[in-house]
C-alpha cells in the first residue's frame, strides 16, 4: 500500500509492481467486489454477493441477503479476517457488522455460502503481456489457526487445468498488472469458483519454487532486464509440502493433536523450513517448539496438581 501510494517519491530509484504506473491503482483493484464482477467479464464463476457500506458507523443489511451468507472485508487491506464468518441467520449477520463497526471496518462484502470441496491457489508472474502460471496448488489441510493458509498441500502441473488458467491469465491482462500474484479460488459440485486476488507473493510460494519454478526470480530479473518472462519448464509431478509455522501454531492452540503434528510434518516431499543446505533455521524452529511443548507440560503439571489438591481438599472437607 505504501508503496502503491506513493509511486511518484520512488520511480526513479526503485522498480515495484504497479497497474501501469498508476498510483493507487493496486489498492483500488484489491475491493474484492471489483475483482469479482472483473473475473465474470472473463467467463470466470464467482459467488452472488451483496456490498453493505456503513453510514455514521451503521450498517443497513438489505432484504436481498440469503442465508447462509458468507461475511468479509471488502478490501484485505485494513481488513484482515476478523469478520470473515458464515451466518446462518439475520441475527448472526448483525452480531458480524456491529463487530465489523468496533474494528473501525466500513465495507463488507455478504457471500452466498458456498460449501467448498477443494481449496486451490494459483501463483504467477505478469510482465503485462504474458502471464506464467506455471502449477496449481491444492489445499490438504488448511490452517485453523491462520484461516485462509494451507498447512499441508500439493502442488500440481497444470495438466486438467489449461481452460481455467487461461481465463486467469485474461484476467490479469484485463486489469493490466505487473508482477507477482496470488489467485484464489475453490471447487464445488464440480464447479470452479473464483474467491480473490492478491497483488502480492502467497504464503505457498516456496513450494512452487521448491518443485523448481523460482516466480521471484523472474520477477526481479525482468524488473532489472536481465530476463523476459520467455518459456519455463513446466512443473511435471505432484509435490506434497508442510507449512511447519502453520502446524505450530496449530498443534499449540489444539487444533491438531502431536500425532497428527509430526505426521504432517514427516509426510511432505518439501518443507519450508528444513533445508539440508540451510540448517539454521530448523535448528531455531526445533528450539521454539521444545521450548513451547516444556511450557505446556509446565501449564499441564500445574493445572493437574492444583486439581488433585481441590480433590483432596474436598474430600477431607
Amino acid at each position: 500500500m505504501a508503496i502503491d501510494a506513493n509511486q511518484h517519491l520512488l520511480e526513479k530509484s526503485f522498480v515495484f509492481p504497479h497497474i501501469q504506473h498508476e498510483e493507487g491503482a493496486i489498492v483500488r483493484w484489491m475491493n474484492k467486489d471489483m475483482q469479482k464482477t472483473q473475473a465474470r467479464k472473463v467467463g470466470l464463476t464467482a459467488p452472488d454477493s451483496v456490498v453493505l457500506k456503513a453510514t455514521n458507523n451503521v450498517f443497513q443489511i438489505p432484504k436481498g441477503v440469503h442465508f447462509p451468507c458468507f461475511t468479509k472485508p471488502l478490501a484485505s487491506i485494513g481488513g484482515g479476517k476478523q469478520c470473515q464468518r458464515r451466518c446462518n441467520t439475520h441475527e448472526e449477520l448483525q452480531n458480524v457488522v456491529e463487530k465489523a463497526v468496533r474494528l473501525g471496518i466500513n465495507e463488507l462484502l455478504v457471500e452466498d455460502y458456498i460449501n467448498i470441496d477443494t481449496e486451490y491457489a494459483v501463483l504467477g508472474w505478469s510482465d503485462g503481456k504474458d502471464v506464467i502460471i506455471p502449477s496449481v496448488l491444492s489445499f490438504i489441510e488448511g490452517s485453523k489457526a491462520h484461516r485462509g493458509i494451507a498447512m499441508l498441500g500439493r502442488v500440481m502441473p497444470v495438466i486438467g487445468f489449461e481452460s481455467l488458467l487461461a481465463q486467469f491469465k485474461s484476467l490479469i491482462q484485463s486489469i493490466g498488472y505487473i508482477g507477482i500474484f496470488d489467485i484464489d479460488f475453490f471447487e464445488s459440485n464440480g464447479v470452479f469458483y473464483f474467491a480473490e486476488i492478491n497483488f502480492r507473493i502467497g504464503g505457498s510460494c516456496h513450494a512452487v519454487t521448491a518443485a523448481g519454478v523460482n516466480i521471484p526470480a523472474m520477477m526481479v530479473g525482468n524488473m532489472m532486464n536481465q530476463a523476459s518472462v520467455g518459456d519455463i519448464n513446466p512443473i511435471s509431478r505432484t509435490y506434497t509440502f508442510v507449512n511447519e509455522r502453520m502446524c505450530l501454531d496449530d498443534f499449540f492452540q489444539g487444533y491438531i493433536s502431536s500425532s497428527s503434528y509430526h505426521r504432517f510434518i514427516n509426510s511432505a516431499d518439501i518443507s519450508f523450513v528444513t533445508d539440508a543446505e540451510d540448517p539454521i533455521p530448523a535448528e531455531a524452529f526445533k528450539r521454539e517448539f521444545n521450548g513451547k511443548l516444556f511450557s505446556l507440560k509446565r501449564i499441564l503439571k500445574r493445572i493437574n496438581r492444583l486439581m488433585k489438591n481441590e480433590a483432596f481438599c474436598y474430600h477431607n472437607r
